[in-house]
């Protein structure tokens, strides 16, 4: 592969998958002169290093129409054999995703996957993990909300250089491959909810068990750990 920072690797069946990440047109000029020029590069090239004989390939997937463009500072994770990406950030054109990919190894093939529910914002930076058939995704950095505007389609959005710079995210968003009947029925009712967040827990106390509304007043309330300010100044990097 091409010298990158910023990329993602995923281990499946033995083979390590690099994506994405951040390279220079200008190349790499030598161990003792690293730097990056203003001319980055990125790389849309899926690239499989074989973990038992060290040998880098790189995969023939299939040109289907559904392909992730380059990018950057995005996360994957694996699941039930296959590699799953979202979002990231195309530097070249200042543009952040929130588009979710699944790469399947077996087909060589990637496809977008349509979920339900409130997609995360575009985002870069942010980390996910996966944990008992669910995804947990944390955080990462985004155009300052009041300086961007929409780009192709609605889950991309274009930053507007300003010197309001990237917004750190504190939000917490749960993918749940596995979902269960209390688990939709939760959605369900939360969906058609018209009691703020704050007054749920004692508003339906004569509706629904108290286990149930504790578990749906945390998925509506916001976390605790978001920073003060919640702007920074960062245009590069």
């Amino acid at each position: 592969p091409l010298w990158r920072d910023f990329h993602t690797a995923s281990v499946i069946d033995g083979f390590m998958y690099i994506f994405g990440g951040r390279s220079d047109q200008m190349g790499q000029v030598g161990d003792e002169h690293l730097f990056h020029t203003t001319q980055d590069l990125y790389d849309d090239t899926l690239m499989a290093l074989n973990l038992s004989t060290g040998v880098w390939t790189r995969p023939d997937v299939k040109e289907n129409g559904v392909r992730p463009g380059g990018r950057r500072s995005h996360s994957t994770w694996v699941y039930e054999g296959n590699m799953y990406m979202f979002g990231g950030y195309l530097g070249t054109a200042n543009i952040h995703y929130n588009e979710l990919y699944c790469f399947n190894p077996r087909t060589c093939s990637w496809s977008i996957i349509d979920v339900r529910g409130i997609y995360p914002t575009a985002r870069r930076r942010h980390c996910s993990v996966v944990a008992n058939k669910k995804v947990f995704l944390f955080g990462g950095t985004m155009p300052n909300p009041s300086t961007c505007q929409s780009a192709s389609s609605p889950n991309v959005y274009a930053g507007v250089a300003s010197t309001s710079g990237l917004s750190d995210l504190a939000d917490l968003h749960v993918l749940d491959f596995a979902p269960t009947l209390k688990t939709l029925s939760m959605r369900k009712l939360l969906h058609g909810l018209k009691v703020p967040s704050a007054d749920m827990y004692s508003t339906l106390q004569n509706d629904i068990p108290a286990d149930i509304r504790y578990e749906m007043y945390c998925q509506v309330t916001p976390n605790t750990v978001t920073g003060h300010g919640g702007v920074r100044n960062d245009q590069s990097g």
